[in-house]
């Protein structure tokens, strides 16, 4: 049949069009030869559309908060040359001259098998593989004393950190130091053995590089790794939040403090990568300058929690107490790198109630230790020497230091 056909008059009908199309329509209602089978093979397809899809969405929600310095950095605007070296794939020359030096060989523990100082070759574990816990410190044996890291090694194995896992940086004036021994021979009474050494005056690049370097070799960019970072006068406690929630009772105190693991297992949950908290000093109860003793706890010979650092030193409270491996705090631990990046997207746990870090500084040796640190810092250009210069001036005028 033509799809048109022509009447007497010469005009065109559209009536076989009509039929045509209505014929077409009632075809395509009309069910499949096979329904079953035709349902069952569009139910299969649609599953599997949808289970590729959650899959794909997963990968990307899961990835954003992870990403590097590098990324982060474009994203912010302050400037952080100053503070953090791109990672290269030589020490910087400063470590390079320390690993030289045969004097230094015994108190060092050898690198890595798998590892490169270069953090382009260390590869992110799987989001399925467990928590590391790593502990960085600078430890200085020249102005702190054996008695304080006897302390300090106590508290941080009773938070388990394993002993394998210590990051701890020696720093020396000189590298001929009677002192070096004693501390090495400390640590490896606890089953550790110092990572790297530093030589040279105690000042903020070379302490950067020193770290630097240690977490490029020992943690690279591995998210699954974090650092609790502190410094040998400071205790961190992680005090609870529900009572349904762990905890450990610290020896020689009333205090209790979280399993740290716990913590960060909670904050990985919460794709948080730094937790943040408060800065406490702690002193005796009369406020003056005491010597540590090896003997009872720094809790029972520093009772009073003062706030020096705030209220005379005119510093910052906030503190950085763990971050992930994939980035880095500032100096001083009291900012992460992109700080405020870090704060807009959501990704820092800062809570100035339960995350403490116990600030043991106050002790007759740090009198010294700070005019040395005026002077060095204020000929290095370090505007930091004003915090040290406002303590010594209130110390030197009422003779206590709250």
């Amino acid at each position: 049949m033509r799809p048109f056909s022509r009447s007497t008059s010469g005009k065109r009908s559209s009536r076989p069009l009509f039929r045509a199309l209505m014929n077409s329509r009632l075809k395509l209602l009309q069910p499949p030869q096979k329904p079953s089978e035709s349902c069952f093979k569009l139910f299969v397809r649609r599953v599997i559309a949808l289970i590729l899809f959650g899959a794909l969405c997963s990968a990307l929600w899961f990835k954003a908060p992870f990403q590097n310095i590098e990324t982060l950095s474009s994203e912010s605007s302050e400037s952080v040359s100053d503070e953090l070296h791109s990672p290269s794939n030589s020490p910087p020359a400063m470590v390079q001259d320390n690993l030289k030096n045969p004097g230094l060989q015994p108190f060092l523990e050898v690198l890595p098998t798998n590892s490169s100082v270069s953090t382009k070759q260390i590869k992110a574990s799987p989001d399925r593989s467990p928590i590391s816990l790593y502990l960085l410190l600078v430890f200085s044996v020249d102005f702190e004393p054996p008695e304080l890291l006897h302390h300090f090694m106590e508290h941080y194995l009773l938070l388990k950190v394993p002993p394998e896992n210590f990051l701890i940086i020696l720093h020396s004036l000189a590298a001929e130091n009677p002192k070096m021994s004693t501390i090495v021979d400390l640590l490896h009474s606890f089953g550790v053995k110092a990572k790297h050494t530093w030589i040279g005056e105690f000042l903020r690049p070379g302490k950067l590089q020193a770290e630097q370097y240690v977490l490029d070799t020992w943690i690279g960019k591995d998210r699954q790794k974090w650092v609790l970072t502190t410094d040998a006068d400071e205790l961190q406690i992680y005090l609870p939040q529900k009572k349904s929630q762990r905890v450990i009772r610290i020896p020689g105190s009333n205090q209790v403090t979280r399993n740290v693991h716990d913590v960060i297992s909670e904050a990985v949950r919460a794709k948080k990568v730094a937790i943040t908290g408060i800065f406490l000093d702690r002193t005796t109860k009369d406020c003056s300058l005491r010597d540590i003793a090896a003997s009872p706890s720094l809790w029972s010979q520093f009772p009073n929690v003062a706030n020096i650092t705030k209220r005379i030193l005119k510093g910052f409270q906030d503190k950085v107490l763990a971050h992930s491996g994939n980035y880095r705090a500032r100096s001083g631990h009291h900012f992460m790198h992109n700080h405020e990046s870090l704060q807009r997207r959501n990704l820092t746990w800062s809570d100035y109630t339960h995350f403490q870090v116990n600030h043991f500084k106050w002790i007759p040796s740090v009198i010294g230790k700070l005019e040395r640190r005026v002077e060095q810092f204020r000929k290095a250009g370090e505007p930091v020497y004003k915090e040290s210069e406002r303590f010594l001036n209130h110390f030197n005028r009422t003779g206590k230091i709250c």
